[in-house]
């Protein structure tokens, strides 16, 4: 089984570095990530190899306050209940926190969500406002410090650290650009289709996890949050080390649905749940049949799970069914059907 992730996130914001404390619901296991905010290039991460517990934590937050006093202090910066990564534009890289979350069922006793709609702030260097189209928190994670000083030769605009001479246009481009690329990144509505789980791999298949083959979930096709995950996972010790997965959340894209039924007087649970491959997606006027690389255009696998009796104890089996967009001209795509063999309970 995979490493359980952290459920609630508090990140706390000083003039040389970002601190994202982390805590499980119990609160009984705290960490802190130290995230500088002086290199506007390159991301720094680095995890704080201590166990606290919340007096400890408290305790820690106060003592960096103290020392930061005369430099405006430790304030607040942002909440959330998921960390999923940061992406890089022209000032340097943002992190994006899962803000709020909603329930939307069980699978194989571990809570499923999916990201609910939330308001998100742009924490940036000379002002704070909201992008209201977008559902995640996005915050420059660089100070203006990191910003190197102006010179004759290489003159830089006031909110980007790439030098202008690098360029084509000056500083309206430049600010162009970064708007671009936040109204591209606004327009991912992750309230629709987005689901996740803090202690199960979703992106593996439930006959997969029982048998122990559940794999790195960072380098499943059927996680969308892979290249958000990267950056950090470069700082944190690859995609496959329990500091990862104890700090960001794989996403998946599909659907999920649950229901309770009653089959000869025994309580009947199914588990619905399909997953959209990230390699070779998009529209089906762009993607089309099967790339250079085999990846069939907008794969999707669909499993179905079900537990009989109380509490799922009666027994369990699972279907799981690979399914593309249908070629231009075709009726119908291209389907591989497998059904594992029914496991009872003795």
């Amino acid at each position: 089984m995979a490493c359980a992730c952290f459920e609630n996130f508090l990140l706390y914001e000083t003039r040389a570095r970002f601190y994202l404390v982390a805590y499980t619901s119990d609160k009984r296991s705290w960490r802190v990530l130290k995230i500088s905010r002086l290199e506007a290039r390159e991301l720094e991460v680095v995890e704080d190899p201590a166990e606290y517990t919340e007096h400890q934590a408290a305790a820690l937050l106060r003592t960096i306050a103290d020392g930061n006093a005369t430099v405006g202090g430790l304030q607040l910066a942002a909440r959330g209940c998921g960390c999923v990564g940061a992406i890089r534009f022209l000032e340097g890289y943002y992190l994006i926190l899962v803000t709020q979350r909603r329930r939307v069922g069980t699978l194989a006793g571990h809570a499923v969500y999916a990201v609910e709609e939330t308001e998100a702030r742009e924490l940036s260097w000379l002002r704070r406002g909201v992008l209201t189209r977008l559902h995640m928190q996005v915050i420059p994670l660089p100070h203006p410090a990191a910003r190197p000083p102006k010179s004759t030769e290489e003159q830089y605009d006031e909110r980007c650290v790439a030098p202008l001479s690098a360029l084509p246009r000056c500083q309206p481009a430049l600010s162009a650009a970064r708007r671009r690329y936040l109204r591209l990144l606004s327009g991912v509505d992750l309230r629709r289709d987005f689901f996740f789980s803090y202690t199960y791999p979703l992106t593996s298949s439930l006959q997969s996890v029982a048998a122990g083959r559940a794999g790195c979930a960072w380098s499943s096709p059927f996680c969308w949050s892979a290249h958000l995950a990267a950056p950090m996972a470069a700082c944190l010790g690859g995609p496959s080390s329990p500091a990862l997965r104890r700090w960001l959340l794989p996403l998946i894209h599909g659907s999920f649905a649950t229901a309770s039924l009653a089959l000869c007087g025994q309580p009947v649970s199914l588990v619905l749940l399909a997953r959209r491959s990230r390699r070779f997606a998009g529209t089906r006027y762009r993607k089309r049949g099967v790339n250079d690389a085999g990846d069939v255009a907008n794969h999707v696998e669909t499993e179905q799970a079900r537990w009989m009796g109380a509490g799922g104890g009666g027994g369990m089996s699972t279907d799981a069914r690979a399914q593309s967009a249908p070629h231009p001209g075709c009726g119908r795509g291209h389907v591989d059907s497998h059904t594992p063999p029914t496991r009872r309970a003795a």
